[in-house]
């Protein structure tokens, strides 16, 4: 059997067509009957555990060193944080514009700037980064009374941020589909 076809992190570093929803409703955005996209690598690729790698290297290496890590965060320094790395994770864009310096609708690049601009268009969601803490079984919950509260949450939409959204897409179980499909 050729396992080449198990190659997940092949495909997480091809990247995968995303459509982009409204944080506020969970709608699909589309502009003009085209659907509004990102296209995202996945954690496991290759160049994104690199620049991961890089940048804890040098991290270790500046005069705070891990103790930097340690320190409080703010919620924005969180915000901060997941824009950073969904922004390693962008290598496109699909009927996403922005005003350009001359007035005029542009499409979107993969230039850092409008990366930034476009995963800082809105903040963090709290309801969305705190999901997993609610997924957990409750004093005196059966299972199954636990399976349906977690079945009903997770049909819920907890209003992820664009980095959030990208970072969700990112993850390796959608690439391993994207692998076995061929």
């Amino acid at each position: 059997m050729d396992f080449s076809t198990f190659d997940t992190r092949k495909a997480a570093e091809t990247g995968r067509t995303v459509q982009i929803r409204d944080q506020q409703t969970g709608e699909p955005i589309v502009y003009d009957d085209k659907p509004c996209c990102f296209i995202v690598r996945g954690l496991s690729s290759r160049s994104y555990q690199a620049a991961i790698k890089a940048e804890h290297a040098a991290r270790m290496k500046s005069p705070r060193g891990a103790k930097a890590s340690e320190d409080a965060k703010m919620i924005s320094d969180i915000h901060d944080d997941l824009v950073k790395s969904a922004s390693r994770l962008i290598v496109g864009f699909v009927a996403v514009q922005r005003m350009g310096d001359d007035g005029k609708l542009r499409d979107l690049t993969t230039s850092d700037d409008d990366i930034k601009w476009f995963l800082d268009l809105n903040f963090l969601s709290m309801e969305h980064l705190m999901r997993s803490s609610a997924l957990t079984i409750g004093p005196g919950e059966s299972s199954e009374q636990f399976e349906d509260r977690k079945a009903e949450y997770e049909a819920r939409w907890h209003k992820p941020s664009f980095a959030q959204q990208v970072l969700d897409a990112a993850q390796d179980e959608g690439f391993l589909q994207q692998t076995l499909k061929g």
